[in-house]
């Protein structure tokens, strides 16, 4: 009889559950992956949103420019009827909104940016001007191995003829301009180029500016004031351009405003 109870205390140890502290350790690490995977999870589905957005404007801008091919009465007023009778939406709840020009159509998410018709010259006139300064000063630095920005810069204006292009924001005319930050050779000259804009011809204002055109994603980002209006200026000054994409999307002012939005329905030329 006293073998049976023993047997039958072994075997209760056996079966007996988690203690209090195993517990306590299992939804630590639960919670420790949750807290992990959570912001990735969130991360992927907004690049998703931001994937299906784009698609769905290319959609609509193709649609556009289609119809007006075959219909030569084709008005704005139809491009908006398309706009708002299409499947093709921003699966983030954003808002579009249509430019239309004799040259160019585009369809703007206020949450995702913009995507334009082939025809639009107001990415491929900053796009070249960039792709055309980065190029001259790789090839200037061979020969001129210390020379730092506005050397740079004012030998590349002359092969401009001493004229930089316009950027026109609310009908303002603004000078666009390179900018080379050379402080570190070792970096390629690729990460080292942007474009920044403002009334101003020159650079004796430093590098506090209204505009900068962000090489990463290939946009204008217009600088805020503490309130988080238009019209304010801003350093560009970073150590590449991973540093000043990085500055664009997350710096604030301790108002807690974005410093920097993404500027729309802008214009171009040479």
């Amino acid at each position: 009889m006293r073998t049976d109870k023993m047997t039958e205390q072994r075997e209760n140890k056996h079966i007996q559950g988690f203690t209090l502290a195993e517990l306590l350790i299992v939804v630590a690490i639960i919670a420790v992956l949750v807290a992990v995977s959570v912001p990735v999870f969130i991360g992927k589905m907004n690049q998703t949103k931001n994937t299906v957005c784009e698609a769905n404007r290319k959609i609509l801008v193709r649609q556009m420019v289609l119809d007006r091919l075959e219909d030569s009465d084709y008005s704005e007023a139809d491009a908006v009827a398309v706009m708002e009778n299409s499947d093709a939406y921003c699966p983030d709840g954003g808002k579009y909104s249509l430019e239309w020009d004799e040259l160019y159509i585009k369809v703007t998410c206020d949450k995702h940016g913009s995507t334009s018709s082939g025809m639009d010259e107001d990415i491929k006139v900053s796009s070249n001007f960039i792709d055309d300064y980065r190029d001259f000063t790789i090839e200037y630095l061979k020969d001129h191995p210390t020379k730092n920005n506005d050397e740079i810069r004012k030998a590349f204006l002359e092969k401009y003829n001493g004229k930089w292009p316009t950027l026109i924001v609310d009908k303002k005319s603004y000078s666009i301009q390179p900018f080379y930050q050379g402080k570190d050779k070792t970096k390629p000259v690729e990460e080292c180029v942007w474009l920044f804009a403002r009334a101003n011809g020159n650079a004796d204002a430093g590098w506090s500016v209204p505009y900068v055109y962000n090489i990463v994603d290939g946009k204008w980002y217009g600088a805020t004031k503490w309130d988080g209006s238009p019209g304010g200026s801003a350093n560009i000054s970073y150590e590449d351009t991973a540093s000043l994409d990085e500055a664009i999307r997350n710096s604030k002012h301790s108002s807690g405003k974005n410093q920097w939005v993404e500027v729309t329905g802008y214009k171009e030329s040479k």
